[in-house]
């Protein structure tokens, strides 16, 4: 009788494929070679096939979210302009 070891789930993976990457990002293929090309990503090449290292996805999402949490937009304020353009070009009443 042979005896199997355990089986990798695409959870444990070490690299998935670039449509599985983006799909998980939620972004399209483009976007995702974008990424890569800004070194955003880590890729390793095997062969002809382009993986994506999962942990830099991981270290990705990270980065995006400490940026988005130090860049919060403040609250647009609603309602006519108090002073006309010219007025604020010249940095009166500002």
């Amino acid at each position: 009788m042979i005896e199997s070891g355990p089986s990798l789930s695409r959870k444990d993976a070490l690299t998935i494929r670039v449509p599985d990457a983006a799909r998980m990002l939620g972004i399209g293929k483009t976007k995702l070679y974008e990424l890569i090309a800004a070194r955003e990503i880590d890729v390793i090449k095997v062969g002809r096939a382009t993986l994506i290292v999962v942990r830099s996805l991981e270290r990705f999402v990270e980065r995006q979210s400490v940026v988005a949490g130090a860049e919060a937009p403040q609250p647009r304020k609603r309602g006519r302009p108090r002073h006309s353009f010219a007025r604020l070009a010249a940095g009166i009443g500002s």
